[in-house]
């Protein structure tokens, strides 16, 4: 965890300086709903400590508190804030969080999926054409799902999934490293509380989540 907290603020330090470096550029022109757009798709890695404090009880578990996914996102722009371009647009994604233990010598696997959809606001800080900086908020849906192959009533098992789905959201910034390639760090912020099929008794499991995504833009702010 201590791992990743330096990652992700090596990398807002990063976004930071190139946030220096796109205010440098003259200020962008007036900017209309629409004249800018992006769609891209990024892959996460993402730290979950809550995970980590979860007692499942013969659930599955322990769980893994590191986990690997994906978002795809689409905007576009909408005017100017200051310096900054507005883009207003939509997000999905998800990561994946492993678990195995053994009961009874049945392989009682359990797994913890997260996903989310938002809506989401970017303030982007840079001239068209060249490199730039986004501060970025999201605001939706959080979904975590517990899916678990439960050998309790051996020699019988049975596949089970319990999700949760609650309001949530998050804060992050975002950098062009390179033309359409961008990097970025995300603090994701929900709360779940019970998960029933973990257990009532196996904590309450909430945020933030820390997350490291490295995206690739599709749109025409490079053209």
């Amino acid at each position: 965890m201590l791992r990743t907290r330096r990652t992700l603020a090596l990398v807002l330090g990063s976004i930071a300086a190139g946030q220096v470096c796109a205010q440098s550029g003259p200020a962008p022109d007036a900017v209309g709903l629409g004249d800018y757009w992006n769609a891209e798709i990024a892959v996460t890695y993402t730290s979950w400590d809550a995970l980590g404090d979860l007692d499942p009880a013969g659930r599955g578990g322990p769980f893994e508190t590191e986990g690997l996914g994906f978002d795809a996102s689409i905007d576009g722009s909408i005017g100017r804030l200051g310096n900054s371009i507005v883009f207003a647009g939509f997000e999905f994604g998800m990561a994946g969080f492993n678990s195995n233990v053994f009961l009874e010598g049945f392989p009682d696997r359990s797994a913890l999926d997260l996903a989310y959809a938002v809506g989401t606001l970017s303030f982007r800080f840079g001239s068209p054409g060249a490199q730039y900086v986004d501060i970025d908020i999201g605001l939706g849906a959080y979904n975590a799902g517990n899916l678990y192959i439960d050998c309790t009533a051996v020699p019988e098992c049975f596949d089970s999934e319990i999700s949760v789905t609650e309001p949530g959201g998050y804060i992050g910034a975002g950098w062009a490293v390179w033309q359409g390639l961008n990097l970025a760090g995300r603090v994701h912020f929900a709360d779940f509380g019970t998960i029933g099929s973990i257990g009532p008794e196996s904590g309450t499991l909430d945020g933030p989540m820390y997350s490291v995504r490295l995206g690739w833009e599709f749109g025409n702010w490079f053209r």
